[in-house]
């Protein structure tokens, strides 16, 4: 069901995105970030109760001025008056965005799940190496495994046993846990179908489509029913923003996730700050104001 769902959603992506991949990797990040900004500024703008925005920015601005007499003034307890109160205009104003930005989850999951799936990494081209990665349970290091060759693919150059197919497992002591790895560094010819590499182990066979001279790549990391703790997985250039940008693991956040939070942040407070609305009234300073007062009560 979950793979259905999502199998959908990267349907419609591919539908509404696709020409997106057409660009280079900085300028797609870009547009991204600004088309998911501009999605949610646009609900916002539509669905917005404009009188009662300006209302709170009206508030806003009152309780401003008003802070600024309480701290001239030393006045503690209204200082504490007038943070409870910016509190609830606060939280009147989040009430308010809360609508669109429901409204603009779907839309969003669908760009986040479909550059997701498109974005991490840049495609291989032809003649590109690719590192191919089987990983299996540590009981098996030692044993032989084997990567089929076919007509399309080669061992590259700087693979460390480019004379043969055949690898056997080794140990690998990983943070997690210990696991068994063999692993060779491939090229492929450009083709509209993705390339079908297949590993065999004693009588098991584990697949892995990958895609090359195209705008997509195939699956970074396939999980393998049987046996147990066997994956294989396809080591590709990471796409980073500006080549430099990284990815936080600690978030689990890859590069193409950090740079696409890093530009659509400030673009959403810019589009915020230059839509806000207008308050109903603006309050005078404070010294015109005592200006005023001061000439009022002056004998004609």
């Amino acid at each position: 069901m979950v793979d259905a769902i999502n199998d959908a959603f990267l349907a419609v992506g591919d539908f509404l995105l696709g020409w997106v991949l057409a660009l280079p990797s900085d300028v797609a990040l870009i547009v991204l970030s600004i088309g998911s900004a501009g999605i949610l500024w646009a609900l916002q703008m539509a669905m917005r109760d404009r009188d009662r925005a300006a209302r709170i920015e009206s508030d806003r601005l009152m309780l401003k001025r008003h802070k600024a007499q309480a701290k001239a003034s030393g006045d503690r307890d209204t200082l504490r008056r007038i943070k409870r109160t910016h509190a609830q205009v606060s939280l009147r104003a989040a009430a308010m965005d809360i609508k669109p930005l429901l409204v603009a989850l779907l839309p969003l999951i669908v760009i986040a799940n479909w550059a997701y799936f498109r974005m991490e990494f840049h495609p291989p081209q032809e003649g590109e190496p690719v590192r191919v990665v089987l990983s299996m349970s540590p009981t098996v290091a030692g044993e032989l495994v084997h990567l089929v060759p076919t007509e399309e693919l080669a061992l590259a150059l700087d693979d460390a046993h480019s004379e043969t197919w055949a690898r056997r497992l080794e140990l690998v002591e990983a943070d997690d846990a210990p696991r068994s790895e063999a692993s060779w560094t491939v090229t492929a010819t450009a083709s509209d179908d993705p390339h079908e590499l297949l590993i065999r182990h004693r009588n098991n066979n584990f697949h892995h489509a990958m895609w090359v001279g195209g705008r997509r790549y195939g699956l970074p990391l396939i999980e393998h029913e049987t046996p147990p703790e066997t994956a294989t997985r396809l080591e590709m250039r990471e796409v980073r923003f500006l080549g430099v940008v990284p990815g936080i693991p600690a978030l689990a956040f890859p590069a193409w996730l950090t740079a696409y939070v890093v530009i659509i942040v400030p673009v959403i407070l810019l589009m915020r700050y230059f839509s806000r609305a207008k308050p109903t009234f603006v309050p005078r300073p404070i010294a015109d104001e005592a200006a005023q007062q001061h000439a009022e009560s002056r004998p004609s």
